[in-house]
């Protein structure tokens, strides 16, 4: 029954189909660190803020070597009453002339518009509404016309998989009255 019960869940939760998400611009430092076993623990644990939104665009942050992603809130967890915060991320390395190998545009590909997205992390003290993250703190949603996944945008080790994606991670932030 609960095997039925999670087709008939999954069926019932469209999504746009996004692609596999090519995250290499966001993965170019490697990390060490203990994983959190559940997005619970995580929340607790480094969250100062957990909302559920999604991707509305990339811009060249006020900092050298930074890029912000804008986030729309769709729903709030814990912290911020913001319509929309910002995660904070490496621009990454120049090459010998000094531009950026990674380009803005690279980070727009990457993350495109719509994309939903689940954010847990620490306000920058420095800069309001501005965000960082652990390596498992940013959860995106990535759908192929095959299937609906969960993946971390820092990190390459599998992320937690939910019914209906983002959705069902929304569903487990939400009942464990994180405020």
């Amino acid at each position: 029954m609960r095997l039925l019960m999670a087709g008939v869940l999954a069926l019932s939760c469209p999504a746009p189909v996004t692609g596999v998400l090519d995250l290499r611009p966001l993965r170019q430092v490697a990390y060490d660190y203990q994983p959190y076993r559940t997005p619970e623990a995580m929340a607790r644990g480094h969250g100062r803020v957990a909302v559920a939104g999604t991707a509305a665009g990339w811009v060249a942050g006020p900092k050298k070597d930074q890029v912000l992603l804008r986030i729309q809130v769709t729903e709030r967890f814990r912290g911020t009453t913001r319509p929309h915060v910002y995660f904070e991320t490496y621009r990454g390395s120049r090459d010998a002339k000094g531009a950026y190998v990674h380009s803005l545009s690279d980070f727009r590909r990457a993350v495109p518009r719509g994309v939903r997205l689940v954010l847990v992390g620490r306000e920058k003290t420095d800069q309001p509404g501005v965000y960082g993250v652990p390596p498992q703190g940013l959860i995106l949603q990535q759908v192929t016309t095959r299937r609906r996944e969960l993946v971390y945008a820092l990190d390459t080790v599998p992320a937690w998989q939910f019914p209906c994606g983002i959705a069902g991670l929304a569903a487990r932030l939400r009942s464990a009255r994180l405020t």
